[in-house]
C-alpha cells in the first residue's frame, strides 16, 4: 500500500473493528 498517494485516491475511511458490527445471538 503506498502512503499519501491510496490518501488522495480513496476517501478516508474509518478503521474496520472485528465489532463493527452488532454481536450475533447467543446460541445456547
Amino acid at each position: 500500500m503506498i502512503r499519501g498517494v491510496s490518501r488522495t485516491a480513496e476517501p478516508p475511511q474509518p478503521p474496520i473493528f472485528p465489532y463493527y458490527q452488532p454481536p450475533p445471538p447467543p446460541n445456547y
